[in-house]
């Protein structure tokens, strides 16, 4: 008996180390801030450990031959702000402060945590702020009043001792989408 109380140890501290993550995307295709059709990427992680809080990265949305854009749980939704240098509000076109602004969110949601599979609405109000000086030419999705809908769907993954989930690559760059 005293030979497998080890492996119990060993598997118990497993169990309670254990957890559940999910991986959440969805793709579409819409215009990017030039008005060129690219595919576009929603992706997030969440992790429901057996013991304790679940937890859930940022969103990220991915426009193919684009800048990644953030959006994150804050005390007002699932938003998405505008850095200094970066962006700029396309409504009066003002530049985004060094606290940045609100420049998108998750359309009826407060946490990444209440997001499930199914249909998502996010908008977007900001557009990339680079010039012919720019080092890189940032690109996103155009911004519109109108949210961009998505359909998100969920996998999940048990591990024992935890591990970092498999994340989908970003959407192959090329010169537009038919």
């Amino acid at each position: 008996m005293e030979k497998y109380s080890g492996l119990v140890l060993v598997l118990l501290a497993g169990l309670l180390n254990g957890c559940t993550t999910y991986v959440y995307q969805g793709s579409m295709s819409g215009p990017d801030s030039d008005g060129v059709q690219r595919d576009v990427l929603l992706y997030w992680t969440k992790t429901d450990p057996l013991m304790g809080e679940p937890k859930a990265d940022m969103a990220h949305l991915r426009t193919a031959c684009g800048a990644l854009v953030v959006y994150e749980n804050r005390e007002s939704g699932v938003v998405f702000r505008g850095q200094a240098g970066r962006d700029r509000r396309v409504s009066g076109d003002q530049p985004a402060t060094v606290d940045g602004f609100e420049c998108g969110r998750f359309v009826g949601k407060n946490s990444l945590l209440d997001v499930e599979k199914g249909p998502l609405e996010l908008t977007i109000w900001c557009a990339p702020d680079s010039n012919e000086f720019s080092v890189q030419k940032l690109r996103y999705l155009k911004a519109r009043e109108a949210p961009y809908r998505f359909q998100i769907t969920e996998s999940r993954q048990w591990h024992f001792f935890g591990a970092t989930p498999d994340v989908p690559p970003p959407p192959p760059c090329r010169e537009s989408v038919d």
